[in-house]
């Protein structure tokens, strides 16, 4: 298992040991490469772009 495995696996063990508690987890995987982004949870190859609000901070937008 790599180290996004270990990490979400981890994340849920941990979860589990809570009883008392609710969680949200939000997850997204990309991979910039050749300063080209591609979602890797989707099949869509549209071109993904890095943008700054005030409120949001940095994000991409359109990431899955």
């Amino acid at each position: 298992m790599g180290l996004v495995g270990q990490t979400i696996s981890r994340i849920y063990n941990h979860i589990l040991t809570e009883k008392s508690s609710k969680f949200t987890i939000i997850l997204s995987f990309y991979e910039i490469y050749n300063e080209n982004i591609r979602d890797l949870l989707t099949d869509h190859l549209q071109p993904l772009t890095v943008l700054e609000d005030p409120q949001k901070g940095v994000f991409i937008n359109e990431l899955t």
